[in-house]
């Protein structure tokens, strides 16, 4: 704090208290107009202290909605979908609910799709590859017209752009024409996070035993995406 040197004078001196984010705190000590100094030095350190705390928290974690960091460098975090937001049909929710208590840390990232959400997730896909559509539905005339329409735009190179595109053509389809393309339209359908080592080996192994499964795909055009769809039987 301030002293007095031996003409018996203040001297005013510099502290480094902390750091704000990588600013230094300073204060000026001896200062006899600041007779407040401690108080106001012990509050910036409480401030500091309390902004470092919330900038560091770990983020917890339930087995209902479970949050794992992407790999290094994708500072995103994902957040599994509750069972019920997956809005399935109820032999592909027992199903789901099933695999949820033998893997309590699964990540459910897709069930129940409109043609919103299914255009902007074949949007992403399409981005990585302009024939994932063709390589990863079976053969119908829904997945031609959608294909088709990705070949004749090779203008569209967002997301967005394709989403729009994808999404006009299935906005205008029937029930029936949603069902033919993907079981995601229906709810007979969802998608888990990919997981690596012994954990992803031992889930990939349990999927196939679910009940009323109809499919289940580690890859979709090339790409990692776990997906089981379900047929009542």
């Amino acid at each position: 704090m301030g002293v007095v040197n031996n003409l018996n004078q203040v001297e005013l001196r510099k502290a480094t208290v902390g750091h704000d984010f990588g600013d230094p705190i300073e204060i000026v000590s001896g200062d006899p107009r600041a007779s407040g100094i401690c108080s106001q030095m012990e509050s910036m350190k409480a401030k500091a202290k309390l902004q470092s705390k919330k900038k560091t928290k770990v983020i917890e974690t339930t087995a209902r909605s479970p949050q794992v960091r992407f790999a290094p460098g994708e500072p995103t975090f994902l957040t599994s979908r509750s069972i019920t937001d997956l809005g399935l049909v109820y032999y592909a929710q027992a199903a789901a609910q099933q695999l949820l208590a033998g893997f309590p840390s699964v990540i459910f990232t897709s069930g129940r799709r409109d043609a919103k959400q299914q255009a902007d997730a074949m949007a992403g896909n399409v981005l990585q590859n302009r024939k994932w559509i063709e390589q990863t539905y079976l053969p119908s005339p829904e997945r031609e017209q959608l294909q088709c329409w990705v070949d004749s735009h090779t203008a569209a190179v967002t997301q967005a752009a394709i989403a729009a595109g994808l999404a006009g053509i299935m906005a205008k389809w029937t029930d029936a024409q949603k069902k033919n393309l993907s079981p995601h339209f229906s709810g007979q359908a969802f998608d888990v996070h990919p997981v690596a080592g012994d954990q992803g080996t031992a889930l990939k192994n349990a999927i196939p035993n679910l009940p009323n499964l109809r499919t289940f795909l580690e890859k979709e055009g090339g790409l990692v995406i776990w997906h089981a769809d379900f047929e009542r039987t």
